[in-house]
């Protein structure tokens, strides 16, 4: 009987990166400031009310593909996984089940793990609440999960509409969650901080009263066409 579970030989996390340069950064800042549209699916949200849950950089991604309806790879990732790491589960939106418990967020709380994503569901909302792992999903379900089908750890995987590689950097806040490539990590460190201090200017002339832009309003002015009604 071959294996059920495969594991990538490298499990690469991205090292040398200054993450103090955007560790608050919220997601929208994040695709701002590198001019991307790719956020995961809005179906992908923080789960209401839990504690821990946190605006800016999460970790580097560790990849699982997981069965539908099944969560014998979540429980290998744990297994696999180093503090710090983010738990990016590809359940193919399965719907019929939840994914993991509060049980599961526990053990994944003891590993160090520092949040898990998935376009799958939850269950035992309430007792995950309490549990300071940040969880992003689709939402809940009471079904329970089988534990006995295929999966595979640390290969590229497809979730919310977005391809994630191993050790990908993984941001989130309330809004939702964005991937990043490691190998963009030194422009978004030069960027980011050009687009906070844009974004602080700007409110700064907001609370002085400004309403819009005068180039913006001038703009309006400019492509509007009066007709009588």
């Amino acid at each position: 009987m071959a294996p059920l579970i495969t594991l990538s030989s490298n499990l690469y996390r991205p090292e040398g990166v200054n993450t103090d340069a955007f560790a608050g950064a919220g997601v929208a800042q994040v695709l701002d400031a590198l001019g991307l549209k790719t956020a995961l699916d809005y179906t992908i949200k923080p789960l209401a009310g839990q504690a821990g849950q946190k605006t800016g950089y999460l970790g580097p991604a560790l990849t699982v593909k997981a069965s539908p309806g099944d969560n014998l790879g979540v429980y290998a990732a744990i297994h696999n996984a180093k503090p710090g790491d983010v738990l990016v589960i590809s359940t193919t939106n399965y719907t019929g089940t939840g994914l993991m418990g509060d049980l599961m967020l526990m053990m994944a709380r003891n590993r160090g793990i520092a949040a898990i994503v998935t376009d799958g569901l939850i269950r035992d909302s309430v007792g995950m609440r309490p549990v300071p792992v940040p969880i992003y999903c689709r939402g809940v379900s009471p079904n329970a999960p089988s534990r006995a089908a295929p999966a595979a750890i640390g290969f590229p995987i497809s979730i919310g509409g977005v391809i994630v590689n191993q050790g990908d950097m993984v941001f989130g806040d309330p809004d939702g969650v964005v991937i990043v490539s490691p190998d963009r990590a030194s422009e978004l460190s030069e960027k980011l901080p050009q687009l906070l201090a844009l974004e602080q200017a700007f409110e700064k002339d907001l609370d002085a009263g400004m309403i819009l832009k005068p180039e913006i309003a001038a703009f309006i002015e400019q492509n509007t066409s009066v007709v009588d009604a």
